[in-house]
């Protein structure tokens, strides 16, 4: 299949790569398609691309970016609390969507992590409690944010049993 995105132009991928959001991203419910094109070596920052919207695309980095303890509770209940547990054997990931807001400079949407199931390939948005997490959670890190070469499509994200 072939997107073609705004930022990064023609994106070929096959269909085995799609990460599928039944219930959509939070403000983009009909969003239920997402490819997630890899950092090149040295970068953290990757971007899940939509598969229907050549405009949308978000920078994410894995919750090990964000440190030990994070997100709580661990990605497994979070992915059983969302309805993406198919097997005690599924492996799962956790990415956090990163912006950068001119007057604090990068934030990290800490409130609303995104759980992957890798080998389902589904995924889902996770609101956690908003009195411990924010959306708008300083994120100092300093390296570039943009992929080198977009063909690269596999979640290589740290895997959670």
């Amino acid at each position: 299949m072939k997107v073609t995105g705004t930022r990064f132009g023609d994106i070929d991928f096959e269909d085995h790569r799609v990460l599928t959001f039944p219930l959509g991203l939070v403000g983009f419910p009909d969003e239920t398609g997402f490819i997630l094109l890899e950092p090149p070596t040295g970068r953290i920052v990757a971007w899940l691309q939509s598969t229907t919207t050549a405009g949308l695309a978000f920078p994410v980095v894995t919750s090990d970016e964000i440190g030990a303890g994070y997100p709580a509770p661990d990605v497994r209940e979070l992915a059983r609390r969302a309805h993406l547990v198919r097997s005690e054997d599924d492996t799962f990931a956790s990415l956090v969507v990163v912006a950068y807001h001119p007057q604090t400079g990068r934030i990290a949407n800490l409130l609303a992590p995104i759980v992957v199931n890798l080998g389902a390939r589904i995924a889902a948005q996770v609101v956690l409690d908003s009195e411990t997490y924010s959306a708008a959670t300083p994120f100092p890190e300093e390296r570039p944010t943009m992929p080198g070469a977009p063909r690269r499509t596999a979640v290589t994200a740290q895997a959670h049993r």
